[in-house]
């Protein structure tokens, strides 16, 4: 490979990247927005913003693999999904 061809490799592939880092930090900020309106403790929320958690997991996880993933009681996962559902369902 050329240098000519080795930069425009490597300017492709710092894009590539840069676009991957706007993604991520988009969707970490609407797992935040999300976790934001959820009635439950700020702990959970930032734990479930961490594992970076969706509304759409959330609502189709059941507890006890929420429990299992994140290392926490099933009743605290139950309360973390119940309170998506909730949160859902006053959405729609």
């Amino acid at each position: 490979m050329d240098t000519h061809n080795k930069n425009e490799f490597d300017a492709q592939w710092h894009n590539l990247i840069a676009k991957d880092i706007i993604l991520r930090g988009k969707q970490h900020q609407a797992s935040i927005d999300f976790t934001n309106q959820l009635d439950i403790p700020i702990g959970l929320k930032n734990l479930i913003t961490n594992y970076g958690f969706t509304s759409d997991l959330l609502m189709n996880i059941q507890p006890t693999d929420l429990a299992r993933i994140v290392g926490i009681d099933t009743d605290v996962a139950k309360i973390i999904t119940d309170a998506t559902k909730r949160y859902i369902h006053q959405r729609s």
